[in-house]
């Protein structure tokens, strides 16, 4: 798969959450958060935020010097999203309960990702890792358009990223 096909599929899933659950209500208290993206709504006092979990200092570590966070977003009750931009590279993180985030798993089309939390798997829209409660839906795009040998080294080095940053994540929560 080429590096385009996978980050498009990595943004229709995230679009698919948040419309899917846009209307769903939240249980137990509320807490409005901010969003530089545009729109949102009011997350869950359980839910985590993935900007608290995906730091300045992570997001540096991954993509390199430069990066800067270019989203905070809260697209339902359940989860939220973080992301950062850097000068060859992007870093998306949506956090919210595993069991909830796990439910939009694709096992059919997902692969076992082991040396990450509790659980981890890896499809075209990324990885998914849990740790205890705690899930997170990683993708780490690297800009440019590769075909054939070079894709595939590209989406190697693309896991590997999600990989390091999902495991620095869940030592920093």
């Amino acid at each position: 798969m080429n590096l385009h096909a996978r980050t498009l599929a990595g943004g229709a899933l995230a679009l698919v959450l948040a419309a899917a659950l846009a209307g769903c209500g939240s249980s137990g208290g509320s807490k409005s958060t901010g969003s530089s993206g545009g729109g949102g709504t009011t997350k869950s006092s359980s839910t985590p935020a993935a900007c608290t979990l995906l730091t300045q200092q992570i997001a540096t570590d991954t993509l390199g010097a430069g990066a800067k966070k270019t989203r905070e977003y809260t697209p339902n009750p359940h989860m939220t999203q973080c992301t950062y931009t850097g000068p060859k590279a992007f870093a998306n993180v949506e956090a919210g309960d595993c069991s909830f985030l796990k439910q939009f798993d694709a096992p059919a089309n997902a692969t076992a990702v082991t040396g990450v939390g509790d659980y981890a798997s890896s499809g075209a829209s990324g990885m998914l890792a849990c740790k205890g409660s705690l899930g997170i839906s990683v993708d780490v795009g690297i800009a440019g358009t590769y075909s054939g040998a070079a894709a595939d080294s590209i989406e190697k080095q693309q896991l590997n990223l999600e990989k390091k940053l999902a495991n620095e994540v869940f030592a920093a929560s």
